[in-house]
């Protein structure tokens, strides 16, 4: 009887889940790269249920050149790049800078 129970009580649960699951908001982000170690943030969040936390539904994509394009034309909702970004920007691409992640230090010696 107790199994039963147990059993009815998890199919019972799993409408309101599917539900939960369904309010997310899609988003997509694309990498500038395959995957490696410095995109390992973007994969702990996801695997820590932090964006499914803020109500979103990542894919994470992956590519082999910055994806302004994609972003751009909208077939991915973020993209990583470095600093190209600034020249696309420069170029007038209305394209925003979200966050500045650095794998080395940004300090430079000025001549």
């Amino acid at each position: 009887m107790r199994r039963l129970f147990t059993f009815i009580l998890l199919f019972s649960a799993l409408p309101v889940l599917a539900n939960h699951e369904s309010h997310l908001t899609p988003v997509s982000i694309k990498f500038h790269w395959q995957h490696q170690f410095q995109f390992a943030g973007i994969y702990a969040a996801q695997e820590k249920g932090f964006y499914r936390d803020a109500g979103l539904s990542v894919t994470i994509l992956t590519g082999q050149k910055a994806p302004f394009s994609e972003v751009e034309t909208g077939r991915v909702d973020f993209g990583i790049s470095g600093a190209g970004l600034v020249v696309e920007r420069l170029k007038g691409q209305p394209f925003v800078a979200l966050a500045a992640i650095f794998q080395n230090s940004p300090y430079t010696w000025l001549l």
